[in-house]
């Protein structure tokens, strides 16, 4: 005869996700997890953020933006996401706007925000 267990199933959580309560769950926004079965995951160190859920390496670890406002036009990606610091954002002004470029500023003396690249002025 056969052994084992009927009924149950074993549940095998990939990288990027940890085990808790017998559910595999992504890891959230700024962690990750490098292991097959991890039971947490591992926060992302200073600075240093992800663009999604469900990293799965230390690398996707990086230094991260959030698009900055712009007035008389848009951006894309749109305001208010977070991308990685060497994601091209592309200005779009509105209608008796046209784009002025301020002087750069240095991405390490404001890393929280997207390099002021350009603007709508009228």
């Amino acid at each position: 005869a056969a052994s084992g267990t009927v009924g149950t199933s074993c549940i095998v959580c990939v990288a990027g996700q940890y085990k808790e309560a017998g559910e595999c769950t992504e890891c959230p926004v700024n962690s990750y997890s490098s292991s097959v079965q991890s039971t947490e995951c591992k926060p992302c160190s200073g600075d240093l953020g992800t663009v999604a859920s469900g990293s799965d390496s230390e690398s996707d670890c990086t230094v991260m933006c959030e698009v900055a406002p712009l007035t008389g036009g848009l951006r894309s990606p749109a305001v208010g996401y977070r991308v990685w610091a060497s994601t091209s954002i592309s200005t779009y002004c509105n209608t008796n706007h046209s784009v002025s470029t301020p002087p750069a500023i240095p991405l390490s003396a404001a890393p929280q925000h997207s390099p002021p690249a350009t603007r709508c002025a009228r």
